[in-house]
């Protein structure tokens, strides 16, 4: 992986603990197994943070894409946005 970057309205950070207990809500009660995956994913994303931008994807993401570098692959990701 070369470069990444998060676009979102409201963009939350793995630093920021009420950001944390936002994305812990994310998950439907007593689903305590599902728990670990994210916990690891918000310990990835505070080693090596990547860089959010507050936006709307039609509007910015062409402009965002435009910032990665040159000879990579681009590969835009959402599990739901654009269903």
């Amino acid at each position: 992986m070369a470069w990444r970057a998060g676009l979102d309205l409201n963009p939350l950070g793995a630093a920021g603990e009420d950001d944390v207990a936002g994305l812990s809500c994310l998950l439907w009660p007593g689903e305590t197994g599902r728990g670990r995956t994210p916990r690891r994913a918000l310990a990835t994303a505070r080693r090596w943070p990547p860089a959010l931008h507050r936006g709307d994807l039609p509007a910015d993401l062409p402009d965002l894409a435009a910032r990665a570098p040159s000879g990579a692959t681009l590969v835009v990701y959402h599990s739901a946005v654009l269903a």
